[in-house]
């Protein structure tokens, strides 16, 4: 079964906005949320991610509808597509150069589980000591 926090950040890369997430029956608040992102680091390096997947999702947005008008259409509702193409633009560009809230020191990057981080981690020293690199120079390097 498919946890809240899960839900939501799939909702967030379909490009639904959290107040719209959060309006729905049963859902938690944005002030949940924002304390989960306060408060959990994972979770937050979850939501960075995901926020900048829905930038993608909504510039896919943009291009579908700008390839997607139909000739013939009037001018009312062109201004409306007009409209909804600024709205899209504007709300891409605000949010990446706000970094929509999160905490400093967030990568974009897919978050990383502890187990691939001791993998990896493991992986480059044993690489460092088959250059015959001694343990006290992979620590040094690693402090660099």
């Amino acid at each position: 079964m498919v946890d809240q926090k899960e839900l939501i950040l799939n909702e967030i890369v379909a490009g639904e906005s959290l107040h719209a997430i959060c309006r729905r029956k049963g859902m938690v608040s944005r002030g949940t949320i924002y304390n989960w992102i306060h408060n959990d680091r994972e979770f937050a390096a979850h939501y960075a991610y995901a926020a900048m997947l829905r930038r993608l999702t909504m510039v896919d947005k943009i291009l579908d509808i700008a390839d997607n008008i139909p000739e013939g259409t009037d001018g009312a509702e062109l201004m409306r597509i007009r409209t909804q193409l600024d709205t899209y633009k504007w709300a891409t560009g605000r949010v990446e150069s706000t970094n929509a809230g999160m905490p400093t020191g967030l990568s974009l990057m897919p978050p990383v589980s502890k187990r691939e981080q001791k993998a990896k981690l493991a992986d480059q020293l044993q690489v460092a000591l088959d250059k015959g690199m001694t343990l006290e120079q992979v620590v040094n390097g690693l402090r660099e």
